[in-house]
Formats: C-alpha cells, sequence, structure tokens
C-alpha cells in the first residue's frame, strides 16, 4: 500500500472536522514524512500522525488513557475515541467512505497521537506531556523535538503534506518551546 496515499486520504477525511474538531494542524512524520522528503529510499509500513488541536477534552484523555492501550488495533482504538467525540457532541470523519483508509486502520497502519497547540505556549503543559510519553517505551525523551525536525504539515489547498512543520511550530529545548504566527 501507498503510505503518503494513505496518509492524503486520512488527513482529508479529518479535515472535513478540523473546525468542530478544533484541529489546528495534521503533521505527518515518521518514514512516510521522510520518504516524502527524500530522506528514506525504503517503503515506509506504517503511517505517523500528530494532530495539534486547541482545546479539545476528548483527544487528551484518549492520549493519556486510550491510545497507549495495546490490546486494540488502530480500528478499535478509532471507534472508540469517535464514540467519546460523539457522545460529547463532536462531529465525527467518515474514514469508512475511503477504501484506503479503512484497509489502513484495519491492518493497523495508521498511529496516530494528539498534542494540544498550548504544548509551544503553556511549559507547564509541555512537560506534562514529555513525562506522558517517557512512559513508553517508544517515543523517549526527545519525541517531539525530533518530530518538529522533519514533520509535514498537511495543507488542505493541495491535499498534501507539502508544508515543514519547522516553518510553524519549533521545539527548541527540551523545557523550552516556540510556536510562530
Amino acid at each position: 500500500m501507498n503510505m503518503q496515499v494513505l496518509a492524503e486520504e486520512f488527513a482529508r477525511s479529518v479535515w472535513r472536522c478540523a473546525a468542530s474538531l478544533r484541529i489546528k494542524d495534521l503533521a505527518l512524520y515518521g518514514s512516510t514524512a521522510m520518504l516524502i522528503q527524500g530522506r528514506l529510499a525504503r517503503h515506509p509500513k506504517d503511517v505517523d500522525m500528530l494532530i495539534l488541536h486547541s482545546g479539545n477534552t476528548v483527544f487528551q484523555r484518549y492520549q493519556e488513557e486510550e491510545q497507549k492501550r495495546k490490546d486494540l488495533g488502530d480500528a478499535a482504538k478509532c471507534q472508540a475515541l469517535f464514540a467519546q467525540l460523539s457522545a460529547e457532541g463532536y462531529e465525527t470523519p467518515d474514514l469508512h467512505s475511503s477504501p484506503i483508509v479503512k484497509t489502513g486502520l484495519l491492518e493497523n497502519m495508521l498511529n496516530v497521537s494528539f498534542l494540544d497547540v498550548r504544548f509551544f505556549s503553556d511549559p507547564e503543559y509541555a512537560e506534562f506531556m514529555r513525562a506522558l510519553n517517557l512512559r513508553s517505551p517508544k517515543p523517549g525523551p526527545r519525541f517531539y523535538e525530533k518530530i518538529f525536525e522533519y514533520a509535514l504539515l498537511y495543507n488542505p489547498h493541495t491535499g498534501r503534506f507539502d508544508a515543514p512543520a519547522s516553518a510553524k511550530y519549533q521545539v527548541k529545548q527540551e523545557v523550552e518551546a516556540v510556536a510562530s504566527s
């Protein structure tokens, strides 16, 4: 499966509900982002996506509780998240209308994380999120710094991930982060 197409289809589906869900940006990182930028020759096996939002408490709770569950696949996690969003009155994207996104979910090819944009202006929240990621063995202490070094932002006008995240979001140090306007 073409992971770039999967990422773009997923982003298009989610972006339709961006205002309702308080989504500010979708950042593609990991091997698919590196492939798009020509930094990787091999074909990626999954899509790593960071949904940047502003005050969506359901995303925050999900990030803290459900996302780390290893007993659920991507489709089940997505279903649990959408149930929580619907229960709180949020509009949810129809991810199953795209065959490639449906397959990506069922085959656990979509790794989606969430980050409130307060990360860039509230040092206390930034430290909380870093500590949350340290509990997981995979991300490591420089998780966010690494993401924003090479992540690409979704551009709804082109339907592609073609804007460097570092142009908008700068993570300067472990303790200090800044977002540009």
